[in-house]
């Protein structure tokens, strides 16, 4: 039983070593190994014909596939909200979205409170009144912004900053019911991650005469910045807009949470499938069986990259719930000799002083120091 298994997972190498192709791990497949090797024979034998190595080979290749390790400017923004100036506004900030509302059944939430707006022409007057979360009332008489177009111009932009970046799903512009005829005849979206470079969405959106504009992007992108190019009315001169709402999900928010459905999240079998089926794994073979752990942890302990990416994971969003395996997985492989201990605590505090934090106040890794 255990050769086709240790067949199917050498089958990203076949003699080629460190090739980044990687078997993929359903839940079904891990459920079934993971019965399989429930006993200390099996273990054993497993250990002899190799398996363990084989196992951290496919955890470090399937890795590199979805974690990139490097520090950049949105990943830093997103997930230190509350790190450098404005520590305590940011600090609030998260604070305040963790906690509000979601404002569909999909979980998504509105950030447009949060963020500033400007225009692009001199003469429009503030239009801070359309990112307020409450819409004015449908039988208002005038709209809560408008802006009178001058005989030569065409659109009229609205810029929209947030103090973070989001992963941004829809955007909701709700016009002047009053006087449809002040609709946009189009609009055009623009995003930009870094809140500098604006990149195009798609081309201008018929608008007109729509009493609800609700557009929904193919997939989530992230987004610091947006900018909606509101076109001139077919039949008027005088744009008039109630409320924009920007929908979306914080990239390092409470994803695991059972109240919000994160279309974002994977799935269970998605999951699997990635680095976190082989660290189940891994995770098995090191602690199931209490007389057997120094031999498994030696035999993985060689593998090179492990511990690096075992750390990456720690600090992915999506490894949450099984952060309790991958800091039992780095103690049983860090206690195996100095070395490795020493290299262990390195690895977490470069990834400390990387990211700006204190080591202390991070508990996975002020705890893996202290096992170390």
């Amino acid at each position: 039983m255990l050769q086709p298994i240790l067949t199917y997972m050498a089958c990203g190498y076949m003699g080629r070593q460190g090739s980044l192709s990687t078997c993929q791990l359903s839940e079904p497949l891990l459920w079934f190994i993971l019965r399989v090797l429930d006993t200390s024979e099996a273990l054993k034998a497993f250990h002899d014909m190799g398996g363990v190595q084989l196992i951290c080979n496919n955890m470090v290749t399937s890795t590199r596939a979805i974690v990139n390790t490097a520090r950049s400017m949105v990943s830093t923004i997103m997930k230190f909200l509350d790190s450098g100036p404005g520590k305590t506004a940011d600090g609030n900030l998260k604070a305040r979205v963790m906690t509000s509302e979601p404002d569909n059944a999909e979980g998504l939430h509105n950030f447009a409170p949060l963020g500033t707006i400007t225009s692009s022409s001199p003469t429009a007057q503030p239009a801070e009144v359309l990112l307020q979360a409450t819409p004015p009332h449908r039988r208002a008489r005038s709209a809560a912004w408008s802006y009178i177009f001058l005989p030569e111009e065409a659109w009229c932009d609205l810029t929209i900053h947030l103090p973070a970046a989001v992963l941004l799903k829809e955007l909701h512009i709700q016009p002047h019911l009053a006087s449809l005829a002040t609709c946009p005849s189009s609009v055009s979206v623009e995003i930009s991650a870094d809140g500098v470079n604006m990149l195009p969405l798609s081309t201008p959106i018929i608008t007109s005469g729509l009493t609800y504009i609700k557009i929904q992007l193919v997939k989530a992108e992230v987004a610091s910045a947006v900018c909606l190019r509101l076109h001139r009315p077919r039949d008027a001169s005088t744009l008039g807009l109630s409320q924009i709402k920007l929908l979306g999900l914080t990239a390092f928010g409470n994803t695991s949470s059972a109240t919000v459905n994160n279309p974002f999240l994977p799935s269970e079998d998605q999951v699997s499938k990635t680095s976190i089926g082989w660290l189940r794994l891994l995770h098995h073979c090191l602690t199931h069986v209490s007389d057997l752990e120094a031999m498994m942890a030696s035999a993985a302990a060689p593998t090179a990259n492990l511990l690096q990416t075992c750390a990456a994971l720690l600090m992915s969003p999506y490894c949450g719930m099984h952060s309790p395996n991958i800091e039992a997985v780095l103690v049983k492989i860090g206690l195996q000799s100095t070395r490795i201990g020493l290299k262990l605590i390195d690895i977490l505090l470069r990834n400390c002083a990387a990211s700006g934090t204190d080591p202390a106040s991070e508990s996975h890794t002020a705890a893996l120091m202290l096992e170390c």
